[in-house]
């Protein structure tokens, strides 16, 4: 990779299964937007309290999308994504949970990085239970960032 892209991280928007007890998570986009028209699969946390925290993907772009295209970082942007080995690591002393790939996302944004996503690439997403934030939807981005970076 040249410079340019040694400073990009590269997106796999994620998606969840409804009702994904048991069900193969799909392996190709066209799977996976069969199982979108059929209404079995959507944005992950697609719900008013975590939606803003992938919503930066622009969802609606990569459905149609068949280039990479880059996104403009805004926090309490969380996404899964790809990297040159050389970026900053991952803070260890994070415990417990929530508000990880937030921290790293943040960083990577300070420290100059694009984030761009691929258009045949995604993740699916486990559910597990809403972390603290997404119980205070109304919560500011500074009062979040300020609970972040303590």
């Amino acid at each position: 990779l040249g410079l340019a892209e040694n400073r990009r991280v590269y997106v796999a928007p994620a998606f969840q299964l409804k009702n994904s007890l048991g069900a193969d998570p799909p392996r190709t986009k066209d799977q996976l937007m069969q199982l979108r028209a059929a209404g079995t699969i959507d944005q992950v946390h697609n719900d008013p309290g975590r939606k803003r925290a992938h919503n930066y993907t622009n969802y609606p772009r990569w459905y149609t999308a068949t280039e990479p295209y880059p996104i403009e970082y805004s926090f309490p942007y969380e996404p899964y994504f790809v990297s040159h080995a050389s970026i900053p690591k991952w803070d260890a002393n994070f415990l417990g949970y929530g508000n990880d790939k937030t921290e790293h996302a943040l960083e990577l944004h300070t420290a100059g990085y694009e984030f761009w996503v691929l258009p045949g690439m995604f993740v699916t997403h486990k559910d597990h239970p809403p972390s603290d934030w997404a119980r205070e939807p109304d919560e500011t981005k500074a009062q979040r960032l300020s609970r972040v970076l303590r």
